[in-house]
């Protein structure tokens, strides 16, 4: 009976085994393929990314070329014609546009190592700093920012003389984008134990905590608003590459709304004999994209006119609709949605408004909504004219009850037709609801009403049909 007992234990011994081993080999079999297709995939995946990022760098490269022409030609004819305004807005959107290829065609050469910057070379850093401190004087004397400067002179260190100089000016670029008026930006260059220490410090929005960690990734925006000031979110990742490249160290302190403060180590190099130190080209000039306009942009003539409120938060483009539309309308600007309500409580009769989406402060949407709210302005109609031009976000406005969605790049006559459109029917209808209620004003007044119940009547009807205060007036008198 033992024996038997024992013979069975091993014969299922042998059954489990010989199924676990068959379990084990297909379970091994199915591995093997999983990773076999995982890799497949995997590198399918990899080379529709190069794919696309080969493209997107072939097509900045195609645009890149032609920005830099029609740039070279704007400066050419600004040379023999002089600058005006209107050319100011141009070179500056030209500038950043060429700005922006360059730092992504830039970033993806430091992505894929290939050497673009001869690090080999000698170069003054006290003078490049100071040379590039020279070109930012300008923008900063625009925005009322005193540079305080700290400069000890005669350090030397190896590198490009433009990758240092590339750093100095992103960071010079970015404290004076991201600082408000009146106040300070301080550029200290100093040494010690053989390395050298650039300091620039600024009093701007700063940096939270939570974004720190992250400032120097590709495409990281140090706002987390809509800002137009920001730019495509390379600039710091790229001088992160190139003081990575040089042997350095950066390091950045930022407290948000209080400023943020960017260190530079590189190691020093002592001019030896026969040296020749390289220079940055000092003919260079750098104009940025501070907006010199004023904030106020309305156009108001007092004239039988109909009435706009345009709300836009990029500067150039608010001055751009508000001379286009100048002329044929009374313009009323605001830079967000919370200031075009604010404009809406000082402001006649406005006929129809015309609102981007992106903005800071209160957006697009947000402005619709509370817009809505108000019962003396929710009849106005709202047009978009945004650069979110999918299909979807259309349908959302459209939704919501905006009269028309336009997408830029737009053709300002086409605007310009809209306009006349949406005016000519609302003011038909307008013109309609007044006759109606002249008869009904008529109507009531015959049929013996007192006065008491006929005003309580006749103040109800202005409401329905949006009857301001002077042509309530005018009504009284039929």
């Amino acid at each position: 009976m033992h024996i038997g007992l024992v013979f069975f234990i091993f014969c299922l011994s042998a059954v489990i085994s010989l199924r676990f081993a068959k379990a084990y080999k297909t379970a091994d079999h199915l591995s093997k393929n999983l990773q076999k297709e995982v890799k497949v995939q995997t590198m399918i995946i990899e080379k529709k990314n190069e794919e696309k990022t080969n493209y997107f760098i072939n097509m900045a490269h195609e645009t890149k070329t032609p920005l830099i022409l029609i740039y070279n030609y704007l400066k050419k004819y600004i040379g023999k014609r002089g600058m005006d305004s209107d050319l100011a807005v141009i070179k500056n959107n030209i500038e950043k546009l060429k700005n922006n290829m360059v730092s992504f065609l830039d970033f993806e050469k430091l992505e894929k190592g290939q050497e673009f910057y001869n690090h080999e070379l000698i170069i003054d850093v006290s003078a490049t700093v100071q040379n590039s401190v020279k070109l930012f004087k300008e923008l900063a004397r625009r925005k009322q920012i005193n540079i305080i400067t700290d400069i000890k002179e005669n350090i030397t260190a190896r590198a490009d003389p433009a990758a240092v100089d590339r750093i100095v000016n992103n960071l010079l670029d970015n404290g004076i984008k991201y600082t408000q008026r009146s106040v300070q930006l301080r550029v200290e260059l100093n040494t010690g134990r053989g390395n050298l220490k650039l300091v620039i410090e600024d009093d701007g929005i700063g940096v939270s905590d939570d974004q720190l960690e992250h400032i120097f990734k590709p495409y990281h925006q140090i706002s987390p608003s809509k800002r137009n000031i920001q730019g495509i979110g390379m600039g710091l990742n790229i001088v992160k590459k190139i003081v990575d490249d040089l042997g350095g160290k950066i390091k950045v302190q930022s407290e948000s709304g209080k400023g943020s403060r960017f260190t530079i180590q590189l190691k020093k190099y002592e001019i030896q004999k026969g040296d020749m130190v390289s220079v940055i080209n000092e003919e260079s000039e750098y104009t940025g994209t501070i907006q010199e306009r004023e904030e106020s942009y309305d156009m108001i003539k007092r004239e039988k006119k109909y009435t706009l409120l345009v709300v836009e938060d990029n500067p150039d483009m608010l001055a751009y609709l508000c001379d286009a539309l100048g002329g044929e309308y009374n313009v009323y600007c605001a830079k967000d949605g919370r200031q075009a309500l604010e404009k809406l409580e000082t402001t006649s009769r406005v006929h129809l408004i015309i609102s981007d989406i992106m903005m800071d402060v209160m957006d697009g949407y947000e402005f619709y909504e509370e817009l809505k709210k108000d019962e003396r302005n929710d009849h106005i109609p709202v047009v978009f004219l945004t650069a979110k031009n999918t299909r979807q976000e259309k349908i959302k406005a459209l939704q919501k009850g905006v009269v028309d969605f336009i997408c830029k790049p737009f053709d300002i006559e086409e605007l310009k037709a809209k306009i006349s459109s949406i005016i000519k029917i609302n003011e038909s209808q307008f013109e309609k609801c007044k006759h109606e209620l002249i008869k009904h004003i008529i109507k009531v007044s015959d049929s013996g009403m007192s006065k008491e119940t006929f005003s309580d009547e006749f103040d109800k009807k202005c409401r329905q049909y949006h009857i301001s205060l002077r042509e309530k007036k005018l009504c009284s008198c039929f």
